[in-house]
């Protein structure tokens, strides 16, 4: 609903940044080659007709990185806009120097895009503060909606009243609220006026001139809620109800109608269609690229297992990938040969005396989970993704943390947010299952490259192996 009713400042928002863009391109390649602080002295200045494609498809590249960064989202808490911004340029300016480079048609200059990069953040993040405060205003005006809370008393309606104060591209003026009929909770409203009791809600509509009624009672108080969307019938007024079910809120929420019926999905990923294909894409180009790159290496490390130590090159162990499917994961033998015959399944720990001398050398570095390439290739695995565990350590887990298999709702990865941040092998589950959720939340091609960038120097070396 509120995403809608602010389409048109979304729109006008993005057009303004496109034409902003576009003006700072120019200024980048002026200051660059005419009005810049730093001369062209080594090389002949460019015309300007070479950067043309530039001007001609960046508008379709900044809004495919905007909208794949969400930052045209109306509702963004201001503390992630900054982010967002960031992550957007780098999206962009990722595509346009990959297609300059596919282009080879000349040597572009890396000052334009320094000089871009650097006003362009600065444009960015100045016109997101312009139109916070442009948007505040607009939240005290005529142009808002009058809006009142119905509340219930369990907290909520106190925590969405802070939202919407502090958020103001949600469009809404929130006057004041009312108790729920028949509710014996007191509610606490620091800022907020009380309009009377239940009974007297058609008199404070009509005097207060309200367009959109907020109803955050509990789903169980179902005579109550019905009483409501009775009384509110008779008034022309938007009826949004706020179900208090955040404890259920795991993953992404979504809401819709389908002939009459509302479905709320509770625990949904970002990984369906679309985005789902292109990851894949993405997998399969990288994983074969990879491949050719480390073949050399790939073959050295193999005969090093072999001459050192008896037995298979690779060893294959059955884990859980996505939905919970059984594959089987291929690696580096880096343990002596039936490691698990007495102990049976057992997590590998710091200085394991089952690990052999070079496999000490292939953890240590993560060199051993190279051959999960191949697992890449065949969909069981993706580039980046929690990594996969044992069926018997996953309800091991999951008995002290039932939301421990919610990891099981996309690919296992090679790499991850976890390992990047140092969570991984003998460390805490706890954590491992904290950075792995945020991932699955918050996934993004953006997140995908920032953890592929950051793993050769923080997912690489494992102090936990």
């Amino acid at each position: 609903m509120f995403q809608k009713q602010n389409q048109v400042i979304r729109d006008l928002m993005m057009a303004i940044d496109i034409i902003g863009l576009e003006l700072i391109w120019l200024l980048s390649y002026y200051l660059r080659f005419h009005w810049g602080p730093i001369p062209v002295i080594f090389s002949r200045i460019v015309p300007l007709g070479n950067y043309t494609w530039i001007f001609i498809f960046f508008p379709f590249i900044w809004i495919f990185a905007g909208l794949e960064s969400d930052l045209y989202l109306m509702i963004i808490p201001r503390t992630k806009q900054l982010a967002r911004i960031f992550r957007s340029l780098i999206v962009s300016m990722l595509l346009i120097i990959t297609i300059s480079f596919l282009l080879k048609r000349f040597e572009y200059s890396r000052l334009v895009f320094v000089y871009f990069a650097l006003l362009a953040f600065l444009f960015l993040a100045t016109n997101r503060l312009g139109w916070n405060r442009l948007l505040r205003l607009l939240s005290q005006s005529k142009f808002a909606k009058r809006t009142i809370l119905i509340d219930s008393g369990t907290g909520l309606g106190s925590k969405l009243a802070q939202k919407i104060a502090s958020n103001p591209e949600m469009g809404l003026n929130l006057l004041g609220w009312v108790p729920c009929p028949d509710s014996t909770e007191n509610s606490a409203f620091p800022d907020l006026p009380r309009f009377g009791e239940y009974h007297n809600l058609n008199q404070t509509i009509k005097i207060h001139h309200i367009q959109c009624v907020l109803i955050c009672c509990q789903l169980s108080s179902g005579k109550g809620l019905e009483k409501i969307f009775e009384e509110l019938g008779k008034y022309p007024v938007d009826i949004v109800l706020v179900p208090d079910l955040q404890k259920f809120f795991i993953l992404d929420q979504k809401a819709e109608s389908f002939d009459g019926f509302s479905f709320f999905h509770l625990q949904t990923t970002r990984l369906p269609g679309w985005n789902a294909i292109s990851k894949r894409v993405f997998d399969l180009i990288g994983a074969l690229i990879l491949l050719v790159l480390l073949s050399p290496l790939l073959i050295a490390i193999g005969i090093l297992v072999k001459l050192t130590s008896r037995g298979p090159m690779f060893y294959y162990q059955t884990r859980l990938g996505a939905d919970e499917k059984e594959f089987k994961i291929i690696k580096f033998r880096s343990m002596v040969q039936n490691a698990e015959a007495q102990s049976g399944p057992a997590l590998a720990v710091k200085d394991d005396p089952r690990t052999t001398r070079i496999g000490k050398i292939l953890r240590k570095t993560s060199l051993d989970e190279l051959p999960n390439l191949f697992n890449v290739l065949k969909g069981e695995m993706s580039l980046v993704g929690p990594r996969p565990e044992r069926e018997y350590f996953v309800e091991k887990f999951t008995e002290s943390n039932p939301l421990f298999a919610l990891r099981l709702k996309v690919k296992p990865g090679m790499t991850g947010w976890a390992q990047v941040n140092g969570w991984r092998g003998d460390s805490s589950i706890a954590k491992r299952y904290e950075y792995d959720i945020y991932y699955i939340q918050n996934w993004s091609f953006a997140l995908d490259l920032k953890i592929l960038f950051m793993t050769p120097w923080k997912g690489i070396y494992n102090p936990h192996a």
